[in-house]
C-alpha cells in the first residue's frame, strides 16, 4: 500500500500538498518525528509559562509604584513687607535676616499603595553654600494670591530634611516622607539660616521646572482616598451646636475618623485649631462670634493616613 502525503511550507499546521510518494514506515516515522516535535514544544511552553507566572507572582507582592505631583500653589512673604504678596513671582526666594520664606502645595490624590517613600523636587535658581530646610505646615488653606508674611500660616518647628549646599541651575532632592501619609493636601515651607537669600523656580518659572512631589507606594492595601469633602450642618450662632459629616472615603477597611474644629477669618482662611474641638460636634461660643468654622477630618485605615476640609460656615452671630 502507497500513500501520497502533502506539507505547505508556509504554514506551521499540518497541511500538505502533493510532493512525492512515500512508503508506510517512513510516513509513521515523519508523523511520529511531528507528534515528538509538537509536545516539546508544548512542554517549554508549560515551563515558559509557569516561570512567568511565578515570576510575576513575586512582582505582585513586593509591587511598588511611583506617581509625580506638581505644585498646586506656591509663593513666598518677606518679613520687610509684610503686608505683600508673591503669589506671581517667578522665584520662590529663601533667607533668614530679614526673613523669605517660601511656601509649596500639592494635591495628592488616587495613590494605589501605602506611602513607602516621598521627595521634594526644587529647581535651582540662585545657589546656596548653605542650603534650606523643609518643615511641615499644618494649615493648608492660605491662598496663592492672598498669602503675605502677615497672614502665612506657621511652619513647624521641626525640621523633615535639608538640602545642603547646592549650585544654581540643578534640581535638589529632599526626603519629606513623614509629611507624606496619604492623599490630601500637603504643605510645605522652605527656611534658611543664611542670611545670604536663595531662590528655586516656583509654578510660574515654566513648566519644566515646576515644583514635583514624587510619592512611591506599595501595594496591598489601597490607601485612604477622600471622593466627597466634610460638611457642617447646624445653625453658625453663639450658644447653637454644630454637627460633624466626615464626608466619603475609599480605601480598605477599618477606616477611623478623627475631627479638629476650626476658627477661621471671614473668608475661610487664617484658620487656628480650636483647643480641645475633637468630637463629631462642637457648640459655639462668644469666641466664635464674627468667625467662620471649618472642620478637619482625617481618615486612616493600615495604609496610613488622609485629611480633608469642609467649606467654611456663614461668620457666627451673637446668642
Amino acid at each position: 500500500m502507497r500513500t501520497r502525503i502533502f506539507r505547505n511550507e508556509r504554514k506551521t499546521s499540518l497541511t500538505y500538498r502533493v510532493n512525492r510518494p512515500y512508503s508506510d514506515d517512513r510516513i509513521r516515522r515523519f508523523i511520529v518525528g511531528e507528534i515528538a516535535r509538537g509536545v516539546c514544544a508544548i512542554g517549554m511552553l508549560v515551563v515558559l509559562t509557569a516561570g512567568l507566572s511565578a515570576a510575576g507572582f513575586r512582582s505582585s507582592a513586593a509591587a511598588t509604584g511611583s506617581q509625580t505631583f506638581v505644585a498646586g500653589a506656591d509663593a513666598y512673604v518677606s518679613e520687610s513687607r509684610p503686608n505683600t504678596n508673591y503669589g506671581t513671582a517667578t522665584k520662590l526666594r529663601v533667607q533668614n535676616a530679614p526673613v523669605l520664606r517660601a511656601y509649596v502645595r500639592f494635591s495628592v490624590q488616587y495613590l494605589d499603595g501605602a506611602v513607602t517613600r516621598a521627595t521634594l523636587r526644587l529647581y535651582a535658581t540662585a545657589g546656596s553654600t548653605i542650603g534650606y530646610d523643609i518643615r511641615g505646615v499644618a494649615d493648608n488653606s492660605w491662598g496663592e494670591r492672598t498669602i503675605t508674611y502677615s497672614n502665612a500660616p506657621s511652619a513647624s518647628a521641626t525640621v523633615t530634611g535639608s538640602s545642603g549646599p547646592f549650585g544654581s541651575g540643578a534640581w535638589i532632592s529632599v526626603d519629606v516622607t513623614p509629611l507624606v501619609v496619604g492623599t490630601g493636601d500637603v504643605s510645605f515651607a522652605l527656611t534658611t539660616t543664611s542670611t545670604k537669600a536663595m531662590s528655586v523656580a516656583s509654578r510660574e518659572y515654566g513648566a519644566s521646572f515646576i515644583p514635583r512631589l514624587v510619592v512611591e507606594t506599595s501595594t496591598g492595601v489601597a490607601p485612604i482616598n477622600n471622593t466627597s469633602p466634610p460638611a457642617i450642618s447646624g445653625t453658625a450662632q453663639d450658644g447653637q451646636t454644630l454637627t460633624a459629616d466626615p464626608g466619603t472615603w475609599s480605601g480598605t477597611e477599618p477606616i477611623s475618623y478623627a475631627y479638629q474644629w476650626r476658627r477661621c477669618d471671614s473668608a475661610g482662611a487664617s484658620c487656628t485649631a480650636i483647643v480641645d474641638a475633637t468630637a463629631k460636634t462642637y457648640t459655639l461660643t462668644a469666641n466664635d462670634v464674627g468667625a467662620t468654622i471649618r472642620l478637619a477630618v482625617t481618615a486612616s485605615n493600615s495604609a496610613g493616613s488622609s485629611t480633608a476640609t469642609s467649606a467654611q460656615t456663614r461668620s457666627s452671630w451673637p446668642d
